[in-house]
């Protein structure tokens, strides 16, 4: 009896989270924040968070995204300049959710399996990292100046990978400390009045906002970067003024969806090396 109660719970978690998830899902693809892809990989990855992480996982995604899909909708004309360089426009499609969301999810899954908290904080980690990435980039576009390559610390165009601004990295350190808190309300598990949460979360907030930094340092070195042969621009993009770009840089394969997953992977190494 107790194994049918147990499973039983289990499906109408799946099925809470399923709804929650395509209703996300589809509001985003009408507000035009989310391609037809992006929305089903929303769905997939939202369906994975809430049904087995509960609101303490839930609550930091849905964080991440709504501030995310706000911040990408506006839209100064400088703003506007470095979308057309960037790899990806404002919509997010399937790639770029799964590079976002994709180890969250994963986490989340061994948490479920293991029962072990610190897979958790792996995801919390991961989120914690997209949110700074993802802030980063759409605030410090709208910064007076350039940004500077994390590298060379020269002068790049908005919008072009591995650059930093103060505002940028200012923004990253406020998106991760918001997503990071958003869990600590919903956390129940029974813990002893020694064992804190503070040493986690912090931890958390850390390694997302070291997992933003490693984005930007592989952005800058092996990210595929194109020049257009009509405008002769810098670009990420492979297809530019409608020809074919020239690659100037990088490794042609590395994209922005790659360098995305390699940071919120290095965040959930981090903080899964920190609690261990």
């Amino acid at each position: 009896m107790d194994l049918k109660i147990m499973l039983s719970e289990h499906l109408v978690s799946l099925l809470i989270g399923m709804a929650l998830s395509i209703s996300i899902a589809f509001i985003s693809f009408r507000l035009k924040a989310l391609t037809a892809g992006g929305g089903v990989g929303t769905a997939i990855v939202g369906t994975i968070v809430f049904a087995l992480g509960g609101m303490a996982a839930a609550v930091p995604l849905i964080i991440f995204f709504v501030t995310s899909s706000l911040l990408s909708h506006i839209t100064p004309r400088r703003k506007i300049r470095a979308l057309m360089l960037a790899d990806k426009g404002k919509r997010r499609d399937i790639m770029q959710v799964f590079a976002n969301g994709g180890i969250g999810a994963i986490c989340v899954v061994l948490h479920a399996v293991t029962g072990n908290t610190f897979w958790f904080f792996c995801f919390l980690a991961s989120i914690c990292e997209a949110a700074a990435d993802t802030w980063a980039t759409e605030i410090g576009t709208m910064a007076a100046s350039n940004p500077v390559s994390i590298i060379s610390f020269r002068k790049i165009d908005p919008g072009m990978s591995g650059g930093i601004t103060l505002i940028g990295t200012l923004a990253a350190t406020a998106g991760a400390i918001l997503v990071a808190f958003g869990s600590v309300p919903f956390i129940g598990w029974n813990r002893s009045p020694d064992d804190s949460l503070t040493g986690p979360i912090i931890a958390s907030i850390i390694a997302g906002f070291a997992g933003s930094i490693i984005d930007s340092i592989v952005g800058a070195s092996i990210q595929a970067r194109f020049r257009c042969p009509v405008c002769g621009k810098a670009t990420e993009k492979d297809i530019h003024c409608n020809r074919p770009t020239v690659l100037k840089g990088g490794v042609r394969f590395i994209n922005n969806d790659i360098v995305n997953l390699l940071g919120t992977l290095s965040a959930a190494i981090f903080v899964l090396l920190f609690l261990r």
